[in-house]
């Protein structure tokens, strides 16, 4: 049972033992048989009321209220006067309540209750408070009239004062003495003053014969106690022995109708039943609190040894110290017991010793690595049931068979053995009971078996916990050593900011170890961040903690040994159950190479830009300058072609330069259109086109280029209409590269096929299809079609000439029509198509 089930049951035993008293009490008047004062003190109560009163005020307030409710009724049997009633319940729970406070300051309050001399000094001060708080009680009772019943209780008073005084004198000082060497000077001092007072008191009430009775309970507080701390089986004892008094004095009583022989009737009765009463008090609630307090003596050893047991764990010990401090504690609270922990592995098959320091090191040996099994001895077999196992005899039980001849080379002849429970009802081991002859277990035995399975599955289950939070903790820390970054954490009190850890890496980032920020705090933050970026970096920081977003800052630092570096600080805020933020955690990047990397690159974009800008300046003027001279030569080529008087011969190489120079006015005009494309100044002039009229002046002119390879030149349009919004220049520029370009790549005696044809969409495309026979297109260059200088081959051969700007020219021409372009082609020497997407205007155009 744990300590606070003990101390309910306590409280309740107690309290079931006082409305029996009462109960009994009233009925015995009832019948003329007993005392005839049911209002006198119940003995354990101040005994109960201090020791609750210290331990547990919920536990004080159900046993007052169940005695309060208790004499009420039973008194209302007799018909006893109300303020009689209240004046004793004042006394009999009142008084030793304040008396129990009053012992608290001479108390160690973070220690059990587990000395005789603190539970008599208990009794002792509740006895002094109760003599002063009664004598005032009862002299009130008193000055309202009841004269005539205080003088008649003198002599029973005074006897019964006498014989508290004979029992309790030496044994308060025997205990007193004991537990003063332990206080210091002021403590001793106060002790002393208590039983001065105590003393004086007394004597007062005794030489004055002014209300004895009440220094009766004297007697009655202290040897309660004495009986109780004694032991269980001294209680029992005190109980059989005032059972045997109470029977004889009332068979006596019966026998005789009351009286003695020789005596005097009423002195001799009421001393009688003095005894009788005091007696049979005894007999009931001895028996009663020596059962619960041997329970609440084993629960605080229990939680003593808990307490020992974790800190030892708590203190960083191994489990098998912690163990053996477990196993030796449990087998001080039961003689000729050996106890012994075993640990279930991982494997959930194997057992093995983690202490038993009582057991021989040989058998230690020998049973490490049992396995679990339906006939394993007491523990294995324990671990495969998952419940307890008792082998009364390991000579007569099956389950030893195996293990007999082990058991009785060391004498071992009964075992017990409780499975160690863990937190979520795993097994992690056994706790086993060892004895060195046959021996069944008792209630009492059971329950501390079970005590020390539980404590010792405390002790693996934090084991456990504090070796996975080790492995978790070593993992963090390599996760964190490995990590190319510092990681950090800054607390945020008030205005002041300080790191409150820092990850190894800060001494490769800065050159200066986490001590220099943390321990040392000789280096702060801000003395590395350049001087431009601190003040917004501030700002960024502030703002993000106020919109409670993450910080992302590139910065730079300077190092200790006084290099420059670029560093990406990724972080978060922590804040506090109200909002405020406390620390921010994060971790900062080597970003140096990057922005390097990043510099580099520009600059390389820098001049790349700059010496594209040349190369279109370059190749405008060269255009300029190469159509100038061109410009003449192509007007007295034409003129000479149409002059007469030239021969045939004359008149075909007139024909070839002005061909050649046409064809150079072409590479000319494309190098210029390629530089406004790249330049993004390639406009278009827009009007009504008819892209068949287009189509059929191109195929005209390339007639004779395609006459001359012999190439068949066939022309379908299909399109129903080919009217666009188009720049007719430009139309005629895209139909003539695509048709040059077939009829460039195709060999002798090829094809080359332009055809349109329109979609049925609602929003009307019209197609421009240029197939040919030709070289084909290798898979591999089909995405570089459009970038320029690019051509169908992997080299260029001087075979077909050109720069490779058709295929581009005409992108950039259908792009600016909102058009597209697509290439397909089988591969090499499987021929190439060409389609042109191109939109139709939503209504006819005129010219």
């Amino acid at each position: 049972m744990g300590i606070d089930g003990t101390r309910v049951r306590l409280a309740l035993g107690a309290a079931g033992a006082g409305i029996a008293y009462y109960f009994l009490t009233a009925l015995s008047l009832h019948f003329r048989v007993g005392p005839d004062d049911i209002s006198f003190v119940w003995p354990p109560t101040a005994f109960v009321l201090a020791l609750l009163c210290r331990i547990e005020r919920r536990a004080w307030f159900w046993y007052v209220a169940a005695m309060v409710a208790a004499s009420i009724l039973a008194n209302a049997m007799t018909g006893r006067r109300i303020d009689v009633v209240l004046m004793f319940m004042l006394i009999d729970i009142g008084v030793p309540t304040i008396g129990a406070v009053f012992l608290r300051p001479l108390l160690n309050q973070d220690e059990p209750l587990s000395t005789r001399g603190e539970l008599l000094a208990l009794g002792a001060v509740g006895s002094a408070v109760t003599i002063v708080a009664a004598t005032a009680g009862m002299g009130v009772l008193a000055y309202m009239g009841h004269h005539h019943d205080v003088l008649m209780e003198w002599r029973i008073w005074a006897s019964s004062t006498l014989m508290g005084i004979v029992i309790l004198a030496p044994l308060m000082l025997a205990a007193t003495v004991r537990r003063v060497r332990q206080f210091s000077v002021r403590r001793r001092i106060e002790a002393v003053c208590i039983l001065s007072l105590l003393a004086v008191i007394s004597w007062t009430l005794f030489q004055a014969q002014f209300m004895p009775g009440i220094a009766a309970r004297v007697a009655v507080y202290a040897s309660m106690p004495i009986l109780l701390l004694s032991g269980f089986r001294t209680g029992v004892l005190g109980s059989a022995i005032s059972i045997a008094i109470v029977g004889t004095v009332g068979t006596w009583q019966l026998s005789t109708g009351g009286q003695l022989p020789g005596s005097d009737e009423s002195a001799i009765l009421d001393q009688a039943e003095w005894a009788e009463t005091y007696f049979s008090i005894v007999a009931i609630s001895t028996l009663v609190l020596a059962v619960l307090f041997e329970e609440f003596q084993s629960a605080l050893r229990d939680r003593k040894t808990q307490n020992t047991v974790l800190e030892r764990i708590v203190a960083g010990e191994p489990p098998s110290l912690a163990l053996n401090e477990l196993v030796r504690a449990i087998e001080s609270n039961s003689p000729g017991m050996i106890g012994s922990v075993l640990v279930l592995e991982p494997d959930g098959k194997t057992l093995r010793v983690a202490a038993g320091p009582g057991l021989p090191p040989q058998y230690n040996q020998m049973v490490d690595g049992i396995q679990v099994g339906p006939v394993a001895g007491s523990c294995g077999t324990a671990v495969f049931r998952r419940e307890r196992v008792v082998v009364s005899n390991v000579r007569t039980d099956p389950l030893w068979v195996p293990f007999l001849s082990l058991a009785n080379r060391f004498g071992l002849q009964s075992c017990w053995s409780q499975p160690i429970l863990g937190a979520r009802g795993q097994i992690l081991g056994t706790f086993a009971m060892y004895y060195g002859q046959p021996r069944a277990p008792t209630r009492s035995d059971l329950r501390l078996i079970e005590s020390a399975a539980h404590l010792a599955g405390i002790a693996l289950e934090r084991y456990r916990m504090i070796n996975v939070l080790n492995e978790r903790g070593r993992a963090y820390a390599s996760l964190v050593s490995n990590l190319s970054g510092m990681v950090y954490r800054c607390g945020i009190d008030d205005e002041i900011w300080s790191f409150e850890l820092l990850s190894d890496f800060a001494a490769t980032l800065t050159g200066y170890t986490p001590e220099d920020f943390t321990t040392r705090a000789a280096v702060k933050w801000d003395m590395l961040v350049h001087p431009e970026d601190l003040p917004p970096n501030r700002q960024a920081i502030l703002k993000a903690l106020t919109d409670r977003t993450a910080i992302h800052l590139e910065y730079r630092i300077t190092t200790r040994q006084g290099r420059e570096k670029w560093v990406w600080d990724q972080a978060h805020g922590v804040y506090d159950d109200n909002g405020k933020p406390v620390a921010i955690e994060g971790i900062v990047t080597d970003i140096t190479a990057r922005k390097l990397a990043e510099q580099a690159a520009q600059e390389a974009r820098r001049v790349a830009e700059q010496a594209n800008r040349t190369k279109d300046q370059f190749l405008a003027m060269l255009s300029h300058e190469l159509r100038t001279p061109l410009t003449p030569v192509l007007l007295y080529a034409s003129s000479m072609e149409r002059d007469r008087t030239l021969n045939e011969e004359h008149r075909r190489e007139v024909r070839v330069i002005r061909q050649q120079v046409e064809l150079e006015s072409r590479l000319i005009d494309d190098l210029l259109d390629v530089t406004r494309i790249q330049r993004g100044k390639f406009f278009v002039s827009r009007r009504a086109t008819d892209l068949a009229e287009v189509i059929e002046k191109v195929v005209e002119s390339q007639k004779p280029l395609a006459a001359e390879k012999k190439i068949t030149l066939t022309v379908e349009l299909w399109a129903a209409s080919h009217q666009l919004n188009a720049d007719p220049a430009r139309m005629q520029q895209l139909v003539s590269n695509l048709l040059s370009n077939a009829i460039k790549f195709t060999p002798a005696k090829g094809s080359v096929l332009i055809r349109t044809s329109d979609s049925i969409s609602p929003e009307g495309r019209l197609f421009l299809e240029a197939m040919d026979t030709g070289i084909g297109i290798h898979p591999e260059i089909l995405p570089r079609l459009f970038v320029p200088f690019e051509q169908g081959r992997r080299v260029n051969s001087p075979q077909f000439g050109g720069l490779g700007l058709g295929l581009t020219i005409v992108k950039a021409i259908a792009e600016v029509h909102d058009g597209s372009v697509r290439v397909s082609s089988l591969g090499e020497n499987r021929g190439t198509n060409v389609t042109v997407e191109l939109p139709l205007p939503p209504v006819p155009l005129r010219e």
